[in-house]
């Protein structure tokens, strides 16, 4: 996603534009930029794991109930390293 991003940058010469003060003004529709297409089609399928991710976590913690969160707790860790082994 950063290197779509930087390359949108690039094509349309927004480093001139914002930083260099060329007084250009800034272009009108990004989307013109296939790398522009790419970055929007790329932040979709990330937000579509990141949601499928959490459905699938809360699946496992509340109808398979085998404790997803709770291995991934810091007390579990920590009970076990404070607590001598038997």
């Amino acid at each position: 996603m950063a290197g779509t991003g930087m390359a949108t940058a690039l094509l349309a010469r927004l480093n001139e534009i914002v930083f260099q003060g060329t007084g250009e003004a800034l272009p009108a529709n990004l989307a013109a930029y296939p790398t522009m297409v790419a970055h929007g089609w790329m932040a979709l399928v990330l937000a579509g794991f990141i949601a499928l991710h959490l459905i699938v976590a809360l699946y496992h913690q509340l109808v398979r109930r085998d404790g997803p969160f709770a291995r991934m707790s810091l007390t579990r860790r920590m009970r076990q390293q404070l607590l001598p082994a038997e």
